[in-house]
């Protein structure tokens, strides 16, 4: 894995600022996980990933952004984080659960791991970008959940 540090406007990128607040100070992480790329805003923290051509970071200034909530929005910055975390989702596991009881159950460990993330904090003054992440994970499994709603299937009655 490598990680450089980069300005959008040095000459050895083309890469925009961060669509959130402006920054031009990129942290580029190629090849994460081993198929993907990700790039982190060093001033707001925005972070994205890229599963499709990990060496090819152009996808970073061609993102989809949610027009019907301003791009300045908290907001408009959440839908992308959850977005993108439903995206790294379905990539590193594909399958998904066609029973409900399966799929809450995710949910609901993934919801296990905030409250721990939120205990730690209070009690031991640990990081609130724990408590963030896990929130994300909590919210794109509760999207998956429900896109997925309508391929559940209840058990077959004897």
């Amino acid at each position: 894995m490598s990680t450089r540090t980069t300005n959008a406007l040095s000459t050895n990128t083309n890469l925009s600022p961060c669509p959130f607040c402006g920054a031009r100070h990129l942290t580029v992480i190629d090849n994460c996980f081993g198929r993907c790329s990700n790039i982190i805003c060093g001033n707001c923290g925005t972070s994205a990933f890229n599963f499709d051509s990990p060496s090819n970071n152009s996808w970073w200034n061609h993102r989809a952004v949610n027009h019907s909530v301003p791009t300045d929005s908290p907001l408009s910055h959440l839908l992308l984080l959850l977005q993108a975390e439903l995206e790294r989702a379905v990539t590193v596991h594909p399958q998904w659960p066609t029973d409900a009881i399966h799929a809450s159950a995710i949910l609901n460990e993934e919801a296990g791991e905030l409250t721990q993330a939120a205990l730690d904090f209070h009690f031991y003054v640990d990081d609130k970008e724990r408590m963030r992440e896990e929130a994300i994970q909590v919210g794109a499994m509760a999207l998956r959940f429900l896109l997925n709603i309508d391929s559940y299937k209840p058990e077959e009655k004897s």
